[in-house]
């Protein structure tokens, strides 16, 4: 949980207990229970249906953005096969993860302007003109082509993926059924610190759920070092093979 959420939390959990332990709403008992019982359930439906569609959302992120570092390594051992491209490849392919580290973006690409595929092709398209024997390379050429236009699936991919936020009609039912929920706490009648107490921890449970929700709507579960470490892995495969293969 980042600072600012945190302190949210906090000023929330301020909040509610000024409000649990100096306010007093009279409702009658039947009435209460009914509404902590409805609110609780449509809260934890809803509730739960969202953070299950939005977590389903971010792994399948997570799995695509893996995808693309495996595509762009396999690329650039590909590309060891024809080593006249193999300098123009891995140029390219640092270019594309400056930008990333420069940006502290792992989403650079998939929202600015980027050539990294058209530069690709572009280099992968010499193959026909500098090969001689393109039996020797059949195979390989058709992995790299496939390995190409996977990149350029993943890419719309994230980007669709990126969008599928929650609608405002689906925050707005999410907050007054949390709303009604945080009242109703308040309907159960005690003398007892501890009951109280026990208020303020739920209600601060249902607004950390919230919060929960938020950061899983924003992809903020990101560690703010992911950028740098998926770029870091593909760098260092780049810098691996260049031990192996030392150019001239």
């Amino acid at each position: 949980m980042g600072r600012n959420n945190l302190l949210l939390v906090v000023l929330f959990a301020i909040s509610y207990s000024a409000f649990v332990f100096f306010v007093d709403v009279d409702v009658a008992e039947g009435i209460a229970s009914e509404m902590i019982l409805a609110s609780v359930f449509f809260f934890a439906f809803f509730g739960g249906f969202f953070i299950a569609r939005q977590n389903e959302r971010f792994t399948r992120i997570v799995d695509q953005v893996a995808a693309r570092e495996g595509a762009f390594s396999s690329l650039y051992r590909l590309s060891g096969l024809v080593p006249a491209i193999q300098n123009e490849v891995r140029e390219i392919i640092r270019t594309h993860y400056r930008k990333i580290l420069d940006s502290n973006d792992w989403a650079y690409h998939e929202f600015h302007p980027s050539t990294t595929i058209k530069r690709l092709t572009e280099a992968f398209g010499k193959l026909s003109k500098q090969d001689g024997d393109r039996m020797a390379v059949s195979t390989s050429y058709e992995v790299i082509w496939g390995t190409v236009l996977d990149l350029q699936k993943i890419r719309k991919e994230v980007i669709a993926l990126f969008n599928e936020r929650l609608l405002p009609s689906q925050w707005f039912l999410l907050l007054v059924l949390a709303g009604i929920l945080l009242v109703s706490f308040d309907f159960l009648r005690s003398d007892m610190v501890l009951v109280d107490i026990l208020k303020v921890i739920f209600g601060v449970s249902v607004f950390m759920v919230l919060v929960l929700i938020k950061q899983l709507n924003e992809l903020a579960l990101f560690d703010k070092h992911f950028s740098r470490h998926t770029a870091h892995d593909v760098l260092r495969i780049l810098d691996e093979e260049d031990e192996k293969h030392p150019h001239h």
